[in-house]
């Protein structure tokens, strides 16, 4: 099953009016970290939890090989 593509990641975040740099300040982390996991370029786990509940959706239906 395809994840979400990092497009489709920053589209559903402007629809809830949600910047990566909220996210940023919400876990301490930097813009870029928060950046380069919704590109897929870095995993964290705690910056994928935290964009999974902004979408309301489980963290493997974003990210599906985490499920593996």
């Amino acid at each position: 099953m395809p994840g979400l593509t990092p497009e489709e990641i920053r589209a559903e975040l402007i629809l809830r009016k949600i910047k990566q740099v909220d996210i940023a300040r919400s876990l301490g982390v930097s813009q870029a970290a928060v950046n380069r996991v919704i590109s897929g370029d870095s995993v964290s786990q705690k910056i994928r939890e935290e964009i999974a509940a902004i979408l309301g959706r489980p963290v493997a239906t974003i990210w599906p090989e985490q499920a593996a």
